[in-house]
C-alpha cells in the first residue's frame, strides 16, 4: 500500500495534462499512488489517462460521468489507499521534490496536515509571484489564524496541501457550488488537525489560465456567500469569535467586490437581474443581522477602494486592510498619499 495518494480530476485540459501527471510521475519521493479521475472529459484526456495507467503501475484511471470538479476529488477520496491525501489541479505542476517536502514534514512531526509554497506562473512560464512559507509548526487552530493573515498566510485552496487521509475523507467536497467548494473543506481539516506543518521545501505551480476564465465575475460568484455563511456559523458555534469576525468583514468585502463586478460586466440580462436581487436581498439580511453600520462605512468607502486607491497604490492592498477591519489605516494612507506624503 502507497504511503501517499495524489489525485487529479480531470476535465478538458488535453493540452497541459502530460506536463502535469509528467511532474508527479518524476518525483523523488516514489511510494505514493496517482489516482486520475477522468470526470467525463470529451477530448483526448480519457485516452491519456489510460496511457499513463497502461505504462505505470502506480497510476490509477476512474472514470466517471461529468460531475464537476467536486464530484471527482470525492470520487478520488473513496478510492484512496494512501495514508496522506494531496489534491494537483490537472492544469498545474509540482517541483521534483514536492513530495518529498510534504512526507518530510509528515514524518519528523507527526502532523495531520503539511503545506508547502506555490508560485504563479502566467502561460508563458512567467513566475508573477511566489509565496516560500517559513518552516514551522503549529496546531490546526493557529493555522485557520494564518489564514486570516495579510501577508505570507496560508492560502486556503486543496492544492499544496498534505492532508491526512482519514480528515480528508469526512469532510468531502461540497457538490451544490461551482465557486468556493475548495475554501468550504479546507478550514475543516485544519480544525480537525491536531499539528500542521509549513514547509519551506517543495513548490507547487499554479498555471494561470490564457483565457481568464476561472476568475471572470459571473453568476456562480454567489456561491461564496454560502461558503462564507457556513465558516461564520462554523466558527460561532465553536466559540472562535475572533474568526467569525474576519469572515464576517470578509463577506462585507465580497459584497461590496460583487456590486463594483457586476457594474463592468458583461453577463446577461437575466444573469444581472438575478444578482442584483441576491446582493440586495443579502444588504437586507446584513442590516438586520447588525451590521448596518459597516455596510454603509464599506459604501462610503467604495470610492476610496476602487477608484481613489488604485490611482495612488495597489487596490488588493486596500482590500486587505478592509478585510482586516483596518478602514482608519486605508484612508490613512490614501490620505496621505494624495497629500504626496
Amino acid at each position: 500500500m502507497a504511503t501517499l495518494t495524489v489525485i487529479v480530476p480531470v476535465y478538458k485540459v488535453e493540452p497541459y495534462l502530460y506536463r502535469c501527471v509528467d511532474s508527479i510521475l518524476a518525483q523523488t519521493f516514489a511510494d505514493f499512488e496517482l489516482i486520475l479521475v477522468d470526470d467525463g472529459s470529451p477530448d483526448n484526456c480519457p485516452a491519456i489517462c489510460d496511457e499513463y495507467a497502461s505504462f505505470d503501475s502506480r497510476v490509477r484511471v476512474i472514470h466517471k460521468e461529468n460531475g464537476g470538479v467536486s464530484t471527482a476529488r470525492n470520487v478520488g477520496l473513496e478510492h484512496a489507499c494512501g495514508e496522506y491525501v494531496t489534491f494537483v489541479d490537472s492544469d498545474d505542476s509540482i517541483s521534483p521534490d514536492y513530495l518529498a517536502a510534504l512526507y518530510e514534514g509528515v514524518k519528523d512531526a507527526r502532523a495531520d496536515m503539511v503545506v508547502a509554497g506555490y508560485a504563479r506562473i502566467t502561460p508563458d512560464g512567467e513566475t508573477l509571484m511566489a509565496f516560500t512559507p517559513e518552516t514551522r509548526t503549529m496546531t490546526g487552530r493557529d493555522a485557520l489564524f494564518d489564514c486570516c493573515q495579510t501577508d505570507n498566510s496560508i492560502i486556503r485552496a486543496p492544492w499544496c496541501k498534505l492532508v491526512r487521509t482519514s480528515i480528508a475523507q469526512h469532510h468531502p467536497f461540497p457538490t451544490d457550488r461551482k465557486f468556493s467548494e475548495d475554501f468550504a473543506t479546507v478550514y475543516q481539516w485544519m480544525f480537525d488537525s491536531n499539528t500542521v506543518v509549513s514547509t519551506s521545501k517543495g513548490q507547487y505551480a499554479y498555471w494561470l489560465s490564457e483565457t481568464g476564465v476561472s476568475r471572470r465575475f459571473n453568476i456562480h460568484w454567489l456561491d461564496n456567500f454560502k461558503t462564507l455563511d457556513e465558516m461564520i456559523g462554523f466558527f460561532e458555534s465553536h466559540e472562535m469569535f475572533e474568526l467569525a469576525q474576519h469572515y464576517i468583514r470578509n463577506r462585507h468585502v465580497f459584497w461590496l467586490d460583487c456590486k463594483n463586478q457586476l457594474r463592468k460586466s458583461n453577463v446577461s440580462q437575466e444573469e444581472r437581474l438575478h444578482i442584483k436581487a441576491v446582493l440586495d436581498a443579502r444588504k437586507r439580511d446584513m442590516k438586520s443581522d447588525g451590521h448596518s453600520k459597516r455596510i454603509v462605512r464599506f459604501k462610503t468607502n467604495a470610492f476610496y477602494v476602487y477608484v481613489v486607491y488604485p490611482l495612488v497604490g495597489k487596490t488588493k492592498y486596500a482590500i486587505s486592510l478592509l478585510k482586516k477591519g483596518g478602514l482608519r489605516e486605508l484612508l490613512a494612507v490614501v490620505r496621505g498619499k494624495m497629500k504626496g506624503n
